[in-house]
């Protein structure tokens, strides 16, 4: 076994129990599919005694079809979903109707594009607003009388899921950019969702990397990073 994972997971364990003394948790794990260490932990959580048990719910989520062509995340999923202190909801796609009517109304599409997002993103509502928020970030929407369309001349493949969305957006963000800059942004996303700035930079100097002096700046400003207050 991972030792260095071990002490990781106790240390999250310990914070984990302290923060919940005064009131249960919630732990969202998004996409698990893509985070065998993430299922680790909470194997491990639901190994803990009645002694040092945390109030934690933890709620995975994934998509089935993912775990397809990831073998060691389903395995360790099928065993988490085997213990009595674990449950599975399936959760369908929004129905047809109701997809139209979010894409349609929230997003404000012209009816010809909608239904293009409509069919592609197969009732799943985060990705059709990622996929929106995308192109108005990449300013190739414009305004119609039938609500928000391409622009003239402007061609797009809508991507197969959300996974790709973020890829494609994170390729064009990095065109032109240095290497260290590319390493720089695989490092935020292991130490994890929520980070600081301070500890972002020191990873950064420990792994030697020169990043672009407005890296965060830049990925706040395209939406590919968020403040916390």
């Amino acid at each position: 076994r991972d030792q260095r994972a071990e002490i990781r997971h106790a240390l999250i364990q310990r914070w984990l129990r302290w923060q919940s003394q005064d009131r249960p948790l919630v732990l969202w794990l998004e996409d698990v599919s893509w985070g065998s260490d993430a299922l680790r932990l909470v194997e491990s959580l639901l190994k803990q005694s009645e002694r040092t048990r945390c109030a934690v719910l933890a709620v995975l989520t994934t998509n089935p079809d993912k775990l397809a062509t990831r073998p060691v995340e389903k395995a360790l999923l099928e065993r988490i979903l085997a213990s009595p202190r674990s449950e599975r909801i399936d959760i369908g796609p929004l129905p047809p109707e109701a997809q139209v009517e979010f894409v349609e109304q929230i997003l404000d599409l012209e009816k010809n594009l909608a239904s293009q997002v409509c069919e592609r993103s197969g009732g799943n509502p985060l990705f059709a607003l990622q996929l929106v928020q995308d192109w108005v970030q990449r300013e190739i929407l414009e305004p119609s009388p039938d609500g928000l369309t391409l622009r003239s001349g402007q061609l797009v493949e809508i991507p197969d899921d959300l996974h790709e969305v973020w890829a494609q957006r994170i390729s064009r963000f990095l065109e032109g950019r240095t290497e260290d800059d590319g390493r720089a942004l695989e490092l935020a996303a292991i130490i994890g969702r929520q980070i600081a700035g301070d500890e972002w930079e020191d990873a950064c100097d420990r792994a030697k990397l020169q990043t672009s002096p407005h890296l965060l700046d830049d990925l706040l400003e395209q939406g590919l990073a968020e403040t916390t207050h």
